[in-house]
């Protein structure tokens, strides 16, 4: 299988910088586009062969259109494409309208440049995605009778649980506030006869003053 990556963002030298990254950590080109109509063009003539994939790493506030909105038009392509939205929105509504159309990897900017490039990474090495019959965001006790936080860092979190969850179920967990953090399931497997979910964190409901500026 060849792969492909295309990298959209208004921003000039945040497409460049991020491309330019993505070509070194990779072995095969990596395309970069500030205009999103000219992208969809792009992507419209890209020859895909057999099981050829395209990964789409598409910025979400841009003038011209979103970057949901932007999905809307190439998902109606008969290409195989895996779509990856960065923002700086710290917006649960954003994140659950993503994972309701099926994008595959929701992240922030303000996670860091670094971090940005190890979970690109994840999804083109493991071709993991939300799961494309994901249609919400759920409340973890909706899914599960009962839970308990047994290791939690930044943007990680481990349950113990009384019933198993999904691989790329959305989970939204309160903080003991009226704050709530939605995470992604990693994995969950049965340690010591005990289920162990592992989350990585998509956002944040809590307070803008908690996150640094990108």
């Amino acid at each position: 299988m060849k792969k492909h990556i295309m990298v959209i963002d208004d921003c000039y030298e945040t497409a460049k910088l991020l491309a330019t990254s993505l070509q070194n950590t990779f072995s095969f080109h990596v395309k970069y586009h500030t205009n999103p109509f000219k992208a969809i063009e792009d992507i419209k003539t890209l020859a895909l062969l057999g099981d050829d994939k395209l990964y789409i790493i598409c910025d979400y506030m841009m003038p011209q259109m979103d970057g949901i909105e932007l999905y809307d038009e190439i998902s109606i392509l008969d290409k195989n494409i895996s779509f990856i939205l960065l923002t700086n929105e710290n917006d649960s509504q954003v994140i659950e309208e993503a994972a309701r159309k099926g994008i595959d990897l929701f992240l922030l900017k303000q996670q860091g440049f670094d971090v940005i490039i190890n979970q690109i990474n994840k999804i083109i090495n493991d071709d993991s995605t939300l799961g494309h019959e994901l249609i919400e965001v759920f409340e973890v006790t909706d899914i599960v009778r009962g839970f308990k936080i047994v290791e939690k860092g930044f943007g990680h979190l481990k349950l113990i649980t009384k019933e198993e969850i999904p691989r790329n179920a959305i989970i939204k967990i309160g903080t003991g506030s009226n704050d709530n953090d939605i995470y992604r399931v990693n994995s969950c497997k049965i340690v010591n006869d005990k289920i162990e979910v592992d989350c990585s964190l998509l956002t944040s409901e809590a307070p803008a003053r908690h996150l640094r500026a990108a």
